[in-house]
């Protein structure tokens, strides 16, 4: 790892020294559904696509009625959340800059001090709608 430490989850430390070490892209999951879990009978490696159905299969799927949106209706979008950066007038804006051509996301991003991945999402009209 060229001397370069990186941080790892204490159920993927306990799995590997019960097991073995994962390979590449595997992950570990965890039986009990208790992401802090780190009883080894209780983990099992599989990959992203096997995380994502285990989740899908045990209900934990964020869809539906399980959206947070759904479940926590106080919770504000938009103009409404007291933490928004910009308004609708703002997301016009950046709908219609974008457009011209003229400016890539990442500057605008930088104009209005968003994220560009809160950009792209405008841009698309799947916030800001």
């Amino acid at each position: 790892m060229n001397g370069k430490l990186r941080q790892v989850s204490a159920h993927r430390v306990a799995y590997e020294l019960t097991n073995s070490p994962l390979a590449e892209g595997e992950y570990v999951l965890h039986k009990c559904d208790a992401p802090p879990c780190c009883n080894p009978t209780h983990l099992f490696s599989g990959t992203n696509l096997d995380n994502i159905m285990d989740r899908t299969i045990k209900g934990r799927s964020a869809s539906g009625d399980n959206n947070a949106s759904r479940k926590y209706p106080g919770i504000r979008s938009g103009e409404k959340n007291g933490r928004s950066k910009i308004d609708m007038v703002m997301a016009n804006k950046i709908r219609q800059l974008y457009q011209t051509g003229d400016f890539t996301q990442t500057a605008l991003g930088r104009m209005f001090s968003i994220s560009q991945i809160e950009v792209s999402r405008i841009t698309r009209n799947t916030a800001w709608v």
